[in-house]
Protein backbone atom coordinates (compact mmCIF):
# COMPACT_ATOMS: atom_id res chain seq x y z
CA UNK A 1 0.00 0.00 0.00
CA UNK A 2 2.60 2.35 0.88
CA UNK A 3 4.49 1.86 -2.00
CA UNK A 4 1.06 2.53 -4.10
CA UNK A 5 0.86 5.58 -2.86
CA UNK A 6 5.11 6.64 -3.31
CA UNK A 7 5.08 5.84 -7.38
CA UNK A 8 1.50 8.08 -6.85
CA UNK A 9 3.74 10.83 -5.46
CA UNK A 10 5.59 10.51 -8.12
CA UNK A 11 3.31 10.59 -10.67
CA UNK A 12 1.18 13.48 -9.03
CA UNK A 13 1.89 16.61 -11.44
CA UNK A 14 0.96 18.92 -8.88
CA UNK A 15 1.86 18.79 -4.76
CA UNK A 16 0.37 20.74 -2.60
CA UNK A 17 1.78 23.90 -0.68
CA UNK A 18 2.22 24.27 2.91
CA UNK A 19 -0.87 26.38 3.78
CA UNK A 20 -3.02 23.67 1.44
CA UNK A 21 -1.23 20.76 3.77
CA UNK A 22 -2.22 22.24 6.80
CA UNK A 23 -5.35 23.01 5.76
CA UNK A 24 -6.18 19.44 4.92
CA UNK A 25 -4.60 18.04 8.45
CA UNK A 26 -6.76 20.32 9.87
CA UNK A 27 -9.82 18.63 7.99
CA UNK A 28 -8.49 15.07 8.91
CA UNK A 29 -8.83 15.50 12.23
CA UNK A 30 -12.43 16.81 11.95
CA UNK A 31 -13.66 13.95 10.16
CA UNK A 32 -14.58 10.11 10.77
CA UNK A 33 -12.32 7.31 9.86
CA UNK A 34 -14.71 6.55 7.36
CA UNK A 35 -14.69 9.63 5.79
CA UNK A 36 -10.82 10.54 5.55
CA UNK A 37 -9.28 8.21 3.72
CA UNK A 38 -8.85 10.06 0.65
CA UNK A 39 -7.29 13.45 2.47
CA UNK A 40 -5.21 11.22 4.07
CA UNK A 41 -3.77 9.09 1.16
CA UNK A 42 -3.63 12.88 -0.60
CA UNK A 43 -1.74 13.98 2.58
CA UNK A 44 0.98 10.67 1.97
CA UNK A 45 1.20 11.85 -1.78
CA UNK A 46 1.09 15.41 -2.34
CA UNK A 47 1.65 17.16 1.19
CA UNK A 48 4.95 18.84 2.24
CA UNK A 49 6.88 16.91 4.07
CA UNK A 50 7.43 19.88 6.46
CA UNK A 51 4.45 19.73 7.45
CA UNK A 52 3.08 16.02 6.96
CA UNK A 53 5.65 14.18 8.88
CA UNK A 54 5.28 16.16 12.35
CA UNK A 55 1.63 15.31 11.80
CA UNK A 56 2.33 11.63 11.48
CA UNK A 57 4.17 11.13 14.56
CA UNK A 58 1.71 12.80 16.47
CA UNK A 59 -0.88 10.18 15.22
CA UNK A 60 1.98 7.28 16.08
CA UNK A 61 2.24 8.59 19.54
CA UNK A 62 -1.40 9.01 20.27
CA UNK A 63 -2.12 5.70 19.46
CA UNK A 64 -4.48 3.88 20.22
CA UNK A 65 -7.02 6.73 20.42
CA UNK A 66 -9.31 6.99 23.61
CA UNK A 67 -12.55 6.04 22.28
CA UNK A 68 -14.02 10.13 23.23
CA UNK A 69 -11.53 10.99 20.82
CA UNK A 70 -11.92 8.51 18.28
CA UNK A 71 -13.17 10.83 15.40
CA UNK A 72 -10.38 13.56 15.67
CA UNK A 73 -6.84 12.43 17.18
CA UNK A 74 -5.71 8.93 16.24
CA UNK A 75 -5.47 6.66 13.47
CA UNK A 76 -7.01 3.70 13.01
CA UNK A 77 -4.69 0.73 11.70
CA UNK A 78 -4.07 1.04 8.11
CA UNK A 79 -3.30 4.95 8.78
CA UNK A 80 -1.02 3.49 11.57
CA UNK A 81 0.82 1.39 9.28
CA UNK A 82 1.09 4.05 6.65
CA UNK A 83 2.14 6.86 8.91
CA UNK A 84 5.09 4.67 10.34
CA UNK A 85 6.47 3.56 6.82
CA UNK A 86 6.27 7.23 5.88
CA UNK A 87 8.20 8.37 8.77
CA UNK A 88 10.44 5.39 8.66
CA UNK A 89 11.31 6.06 5.19
CA UNK A 90 12.01 9.75 6.05
CA UNK A 91 15.24 9.07 8.12
CA UNK A 92 14.53 12.47 9.94
CA UNK A 93 16.28 12.89 13.63
CA UNK A 94 12.55 13.89 15.17
CA UNK A 95 11.50 10.22 13.68
CA UNK A 96 14.24 8.48 15.22
CA UNK A 97 13.66 10.28 18.63
CA UNK A 98 10.55 9.13 19.17
CA UNK A 99 11.00 5.32 17.94
CA UNK A 100 13.51 5.25 20.50
CA UNK A 101 11.41 6.75 22.91
CA UNK A 102 8.14 4.10 22.05
CA UNK A 103 10.94 1.74 22.49
CA UNK A 104 11.77 2.13 26.26
CA UNK A 105 8.31 3.08 27.47
CA UNK A 106 5.73 0.79 29.08
CA UNK A 107 2.88 -0.54 27.58
CA UNK A 108 3.39 0.87 24.19
CA UNK A 109 1.42 -0.74 21.31
CA UNK A 110 3.40 -4.15 20.00
CA UNK A 111 2.88 -3.25 16.58
CA UNK A 112 4.64 0.13 16.91
CA UNK A 113 7.35 -1.65 19.27
CA UNK A 114 7.81 -4.13 16.72
CA UNK A 115 8.51 -1.80 13.83
CA UNK A 116 10.37 0.89 15.97
CA UNK A 117 13.16 -2.29 16.91
CA UNK A 118 13.25 -3.33 13.10
CA UNK A 119 13.97 0.13 11.89
CA UNK A 120 15.98 2.23 14.19
CA UNK A 121 18.68 -0.08 12.98
CA UNK A 122 18.34 0.75 9.71
CA UNK A 123 17.82 4.54 10.24
CA UNK A 124 19.04 5.30 13.66
CA UNK A 125 22.96 5.02 13.91
CA UNK A 126 24.30 4.18 17.11
CA UNK A 127 21.29 5.97 19.24
CA UNK A 128 19.34 3.63 17.12
CA UNK A 129 20.90 0.27 17.38
CA UNK A 130 21.63 0.63 21.31
CA UNK A 131 17.78 1.20 21.68
CA UNK A 132 17.10 -1.66 19.39
CA UNK A 133 18.93 -3.78 21.23
CA UNK A 134 18.84 -2.84 25.08
CA UNK A 135 14.57 -3.88 23.90
CA UNK A 136 15.75 -7.02 22.77
CA UNK A 137 17.56 -8.66 25.41
CA UNK A 138 15.51 -7.42 28.48
CA UNK A 139 14.90 -10.07 30.77
CA UNK A 140 11.22 -9.41 32.41
CA UNK A 141 9.55 -12.12 33.83
CA UNK A 142 5.80 -13.26 31.85
CA UNK A 143 2.84 -10.79 33.92
CA UNK A 144 0.79 -13.10 35.90
CA UNK A 145 -1.90 -15.21 33.67
CA UNK A 146 -4.84 -12.99 34.76
CA UNK A 147 -2.95 -10.06 33.00
CA UNK A 148 -1.97 -11.97 30.14
CA UNK A 149 -5.47 -12.87 29.12
CA UNK A 150 -6.67 -9.59 29.77
CA UNK A 151 -9.72 -10.12 31.80
CA UNK A 152 -10.32 -6.73 33.12
CA UNK A 153 -11.41 -6.33 29.09
CA UNK A 154 -14.05 -9.12 29.43
CA UNK A 155 -17.56 -8.68 29.33
CA UNK A 156 -19.73 -9.39 32.41
CA UNK A 157 -21.96 -11.77 30.46
CA UNK A 158 -20.91 -14.26 27.52
CA UNK A 159 -24.21 -13.01 26.22
CA UNK A 160 -21.97 -9.64 25.38
CA UNK A 161 -19.19 -9.73 22.79
CA UNK A 162 -16.55 -6.88 22.33
CA UNK A 163 -13.41 -6.92 19.94
CA UNK A 164 -10.09 -6.75 20.15
CA UNK A 165 -10.04 -9.56 23.03
CA UNK A 166 -7.27 -11.46 23.86
CA UNK A 167 -10.17 -13.99 25.54
CA UNK A 168 -13.49 -14.73 24.87
CA UNK A 169 -15.85 -15.61 27.67
CA UNK A 170 -18.15 -18.39 26.34
CA UNK A 171 -20.44 -19.09 29.02
CA UNK A 172 -21.14 -17.43 32.42
CA UNK A 173 -23.52 -19.37 35.69
CA UNK A 174 -23.41 -17.13 38.79
CA UNK A 175 -20.05 -15.77 39.89
CA UNK A 176 -18.53 -19.09 37.46
CA UNK A 177 -17.04 -17.93 33.79
CA UNK A 178 -15.34 -20.00 31.04
CA UNK A 179 -12.99 -18.06 29.14
CA UNK A 180 -11.40 -19.17 25.65
CA UNK A 181 -7.40 -18.57 25.65
CA UNK A 182 -4.32 -19.64 23.56
CA UNK A 183 -1.77 -18.80 26.50
CA UNK A 184 -0.26 -22.18 26.71
CA UNK A 185 -0.63 -23.34 23.18
CA UNK A 186 -3.85 -24.07 21.97
CA UNK A 187 -6.24 -21.23 20.67
CA UNK A 188 -9.46 -23.34 22.14
CA UNK A 189 -8.01 -23.88 25.35
CA UNK A 190 -10.72 -23.56 28.27
CA UNK A 191 -10.31 -21.68 31.62
CA UNK A 192 -12.46 -21.19 34.42
CA UNK A 193 -12.54 -18.05 36.22
CA UNK A 194 -14.50 -16.39 38.86
CA UNK A 195 -16.00 -13.03 39.59
CA UNK A 196 -15.10 -11.18 41.83
CA UNK A 197 -15.65 -7.17 43.36
CA UNK A 198 -17.13 -6.71 39.58
CA UNK A 199 -14.43 -8.32 37.47
CA UNK A 200 -13.30 -11.72 36.57
CA UNK A 201 -10.40 -13.15 38.30
CA UNK A 202 -8.38 -16.38 39.28
CA UNK A 203 -8.18 -18.28 36.27
CA UNK A 204 -7.56 -21.80 36.16
CA UNK A 205 -6.28 -24.04 32.89
CA UNK A 206 -8.50 -26.91 32.28
CA UNK A 207 -6.54 -28.98 30.46
CA UNK A 208 -9.52 -29.41 28.17
CA UNK A 209 -9.65 -27.79 24.50
CA UNK A 210 -12.62 -27.16 21.97
CA UNK A 211 -11.79 -28.59 18.09
CA UNK A 212 -10.40 -26.18 16.12
CA UNK A 213 -12.47 -27.31 12.72
CA UNK A 214 -12.45 -29.83 9.97
CA UNK A 215 -8.58 -30.26 10.62
CA UNK A 216 -8.56 -30.76 13.90
CA UNK A 217 -7.88 -34.55 14.60
CA UNK A 218 -7.26 -34.30 18.46
CA UNK A 219 -10.16 -35.65 20.96
CA UNK A 220 -11.00 -32.23 21.55
CA UNK A 221 -14.66 -31.02 22.13
CA UNK A 222 -17.06 -30.09 19.67
CA UNK A 223 -18.80 -27.79 22.36
CA UNK A 224 -17.97 -26.60 26.13
CA UNK A 225 -20.02 -29.17 28.36
CA UNK A 226 -23.51 -28.32 29.45
CA UNK A 227 -22.34 -29.68 32.99
CA UNK A 228 -18.73 -27.11 33.35
CA UNK A 229 -19.71 -25.10 36.43
CA UNK A 230 -19.35 -28.63 38.27
CA UNK A 231 -16.65 -30.74 35.76
CA UNK A 232 -14.41 -27.60 36.15
CA UNK A 233 -15.29 -25.68 39.48
CA UNK A 234 -15.88 -28.80 41.91
CA UNK A 235 -13.10 -30.82 41.04
CA UNK A 236 -10.25 -30.15 43.05
CA UNK A 237 -7.85 -31.86 40.91
CA UNK A 238 -7.76 -29.31 38.56
CA UNK A 239 -6.14 -26.51 40.53
CA UNK A 240 -3.35 -28.19 42.22
CA UNK A 241 0.18 -27.09 41.66
CA UNK A 242 2.49 -29.39 43.88
CA UNK A 243 5.71 -27.12 43.19
CA UNK A 244 3.38 -23.71 43.79
CA UNK A 245 4.97 -22.06 40.63
CA UNK A 246 2.15 -20.97 39.36
CA UNK A 247 1.31 -24.02 37.00
CA UNK A 248 -1.18 -26.35 37.82
CA UNK A 249 -0.73 -29.99 36.48
CA UNK A 250 -2.27 -29.89 32.89
CA UNK A 251 0.01 -26.23 32.05
CA UNK A 252 2.60 -28.16 33.08
CA UNK A 253 2.13 -30.72 30.80
CA UNK A 254 1.28 -28.74 27.85
CA UNK A 255 4.85 -26.24 28.39
CA UNK A 256 7.22 -29.86 29.51
CA UNK A 257 8.03 -28.42 32.44
CA UNK A 258 8.71 -30.36 35.66
CA UNK A 259 5.53 -30.64 37.97
CA UNK A 260 8.02 -31.21 40.93
CA UNK A 261 10.07 -28.43 40.45
CA UNK A 262 9.29 -24.38 40.79
CA UNK A 263 11.76 -23.64 38.42
CA UNK A 264 12.66 -26.23 36.22
CA UNK A 265 16.06 -24.74 34.19
CA UNK A 266 17.27 -23.13 37.97
CA UNK A 267 17.84 -19.72 36.78
CA UNK A 268 15.81 -18.21 39.40
CA UNK A 269 12.89 -17.59 38.27
CA UNK A 270 9.28 -19.59 38.79
CA UNK A 271 7.97 -21.69 35.45
CA UNK A 272 5.02 -19.60 35.71
CA UNK A 273 6.72 -16.53 34.65
CA UNK A 274 9.92 -17.62 32.91
CA UNK A 275 9.44 -17.05 29.24
CA UNK A 276 12.38 -19.77 28.63
CA UNK A 277 10.86 -22.09 31.29
CA UNK A 278 13.11 -24.92 29.99
CA UNK A 279 16.47 -23.25 29.11
CA UNK A 280 18.53 -20.68 31.62
CA UNK A 281 20.84 -17.29 30.78
CA UNK A 282 24.46 -18.51 29.96
CA UNK A 283 27.45 -16.99 27.79
CA UNK A 284 26.82 -17.06 24.36
CA UNK A 285 28.67 -17.73 20.95
CA UNK A 286 28.10 -15.03 18.25
CA UNK A 287 26.03 -17.81 16.01
CA UNK A 288 24.43 -18.39 19.16
CA UNK A 289 23.87 -14.42 19.20
CA UNK A 290 22.70 -14.58 15.68
CA UNK A 291 20.12 -16.83 16.14
CA UNK A 292 18.68 -14.71 19.08
CA UNK A 293 18.33 -11.48 17.11
CA UNK A 294 16.70 -13.73 14.13
CA UNK A 295 13.74 -15.29 16.56
CA UNK A 296 13.18 -11.95 17.40
CA UNK A 297 12.18 -10.93 14.22
CA UNK A 298 9.59 -13.10 13.56
CA UNK A 299 6.41 -11.70 13.80
CA UNK A 300 4.56 -11.27 17.02
CA UNK A 301 1.55 -13.67 18.39
CA UNK A 302 0.49 -13.92 21.78
CA UNK A 303 0.80 -17.70 21.78
CA UNK A 304 3.36 -20.40 22.65
CA UNK A 305 6.56 -21.00 20.53
CA UNK A 306 8.07 -24.14 20.16
CA UNK A 307 11.70 -23.60 18.39
CA UNK A 308 14.39 -26.09 17.34
CA UNK A 309 17.65 -25.05 17.27
CA UNK A 310 20.54 -26.58 15.08
CA UNK A 311 22.89 -27.21 18.28
CA UNK A 312 22.14 -25.91 22.34
CA UNK A 313 19.17 -24.37 22.88
CA UNK A 314 19.68 -20.90 24.17
CA UNK A 315 17.43 -18.20 25.54
CA UNK A 316 15.11 -16.19 23.77
CA UNK A 317 12.74 -13.04 23.62
CA UNK A 318 10.29 -12.50 21.69
CA UNK A 319 6.76 -10.17 22.50
CA UNK A 320 4.54 -13.54 22.86
CA UNK A 321 4.55 -16.07 25.30
CA UNK A 322 5.96 -19.40 26.53
CA UNK A 323 8.72 -20.31 24.38
CA UNK A 324 9.72 -24.15 24.59
CA UNK A 325 13.19 -24.88 23.32
CA UNK A 326 14.90 -28.19 21.94
CA UNK A 327 17.58 -29.01 20.03
CA UNK A 328 17.89 -30.28 16.56
CA UNK A 329 17.01 -34.51 16.47
CA UNK A 330 14.64 -34.06 19.61
CA UNK A 331 10.90 -35.20 19.10
CA UNK A 332 8.52 -32.88 19.74
CA UNK A 333 5.44 -34.04 21.87
CA UNK A 334 3.06 -31.48 21.08
CA UNK A 335 0.91 -31.94 18.09
CA UNK A 336 0.48 -28.99 15.62
CA UNK A 337 -1.80 -26.81 16.59
CA UNK A 338 -3.21 -23.08 16.22
CA UNK A 339 -2.28 -21.70 19.09
CA UNK A 340 1.52 -22.99 18.80
CA UNK A 341 4.35 -21.82 16.21
CA UNK A 342 6.95 -24.15 15.34
CA UNK A 343 10.07 -22.63 14.43
CA UNK A 344 13.10 -24.07 12.98
CA UNK A 345 15.93 -21.90 13.34
CA UNK A 346 19.38 -23.09 10.75
CA UNK A 347 22.62 -23.18 11.68
CA UNK A 348 24.17 -19.57 11.32
CA UNK A 349 26.62 -18.47 8.55
CA UNK A 350 28.79 -16.19 9.36
CA UNK A 351 31.17 -14.51 6.74
CA UNK A 352 32.89 -10.79 8.43
CA UNK A 353 30.21 -8.80 9.87
CA UNK A 354 27.29 -10.83 7.51
CA UNK A 355 24.92 -13.66 9.00
CA UNK A 356 22.38 -15.07 7.07
CA UNK A 357 20.05 -17.70 8.67
CA UNK A 358 17.46 -20.08 7.18
CA UNK A 359 14.16 -19.69 9.48
CA UNK A 360 10.78 -21.55 8.54
CA UNK A 361 7.50 -21.06 11.38
CA UNK A 362 4.36 -23.21 11.01
CA UNK A 363 1.28 -21.81 12.67
CA UNK A 364 -1.48 -24.24 11.73
CA UNK A 365 -1.96 -26.52 8.69
CA UNK A 366 -2.55 -23.80 5.71
CA UNK A 367 -0.25 -20.78 8.33
CA UNK A 368 3.76 -21.48 7.55
CA UNK A 369 6.60 -19.98 5.51
CA UNK A 370 10.29 -20.30 5.16
CA UNK A 371 12.68 -17.23 4.93
CA UNK A 372 16.61 -16.41 4.39
CA UNK A 373 17.04 -14.10 6.77
CA UNK A 374 20.52 -11.88 6.10
CA UNK A 375 21.73 -10.15 9.76
CA UNK A 376 24.91 -7.45 10.14
CA UNK A 377 27.11 -6.46 12.91
CA UNK A 378 27.03 -3.20 14.86
CA UNK A 379 29.43 -2.30 17.81
CA UNK A 380 29.62 -6.66 18.48
CA UNK A 381 25.94 -7.13 18.10
CA UNK A 382 23.82 -8.69 15.41
CA UNK A 383 20.54 -6.99 13.78
CA UNK A 384 18.43 -8.29 11.10
CA UNK A 385 18.89 -6.11 7.80
CA UNK A 386 16.70 -7.93 5.30
CA UNK A 387 14.76 -11.16 4.85
CA UNK A 388 14.03 -13.28 1.79
CA UNK A 389 11.21 -14.98 1.48
CA UNK A 390 11.56 -18.48 -0.16
CA UNK A 391 8.23 -20.51 0.68
CA UNK A 392 4.50 -19.71 2.29
CA UNK A 393 1.70 -22.33 2.60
Amino acid sequence: MFSFLFSLSLLSGKSLSLVETERLIRGYREKPPQERRSGFERLLTQGKPAAVLPFLLRLVEAYPPKPSTLFNSGADEEELSLALRYAGASRHPETVRLLVRMLGRPKVPERIQQFAYEVLPKIGGPEGRKAAFAFRTRRPDLPPLSERMKLDRLPESAELRGFGQTSTLLRQKGEWGLVEYTGFGDQNDLFVVRRRNGRWADPVYTGVSLEQGWFDLRSALKEPPDDWVERFTENAAIRVDVDGDGLNEAAEARLGTDPAKADTDGDGTADGVDQNPLVAPRVLTSEEKALQAAFFSIGSYGCVFHVTFPGRPVELRHEGGYIVSRSLGETSKEEVRPGTVYVDLGKPVITGDRCTIRVSSVAGPLNGGGSEVVLRRYERAWFVVAERMQWIS
